[in-house]
């Protein structure tokens, strides 16, 4: 997994992570700094816990992974629901 993984899952869910820090009446910036593992502070961990569903030491590692997303079965899902909305054949794209 990636930060674009998290990024997309990100976007499915509908979350960010200035809303986490509005949430918690913290910094955006601390919660940058958390979820990239400079920073400790388990009300911030817990948090980013529960938004993406996943440890926070996955979550960690896939953040700081730069890259494309892995096709997840998850990305998959919505790649062919787009490519449905549009009608484009899940061959043209190596689905």
């Amino acid at each position: 997994m990636t930060r674009t993984n998290l990024k997309i899952l990100m976007m499915r869910k509908k979350f960010s992570l200035i809303r986490i820090a509005n949430e918690l009446g913290v910094s955006s910036t601390t919660t940058y700094e958390v979820i990239r593992g400079v920073k400790t502070s388990r009300r911030i961990e817990s948090a980013l816990e529960a938004a993406f569903e996943m440890p926070i030491e996955e979550i960690r590692t896939a953040w700081n992974t730069e890259g494309k997303a892995e096709m997840t079965p998850d990305i998959k899902a919505i790649a062919e629901e787009v490519n449905k909305r549009f009608g484009i054949p899940a061959k043209a794209v190596g689905l």
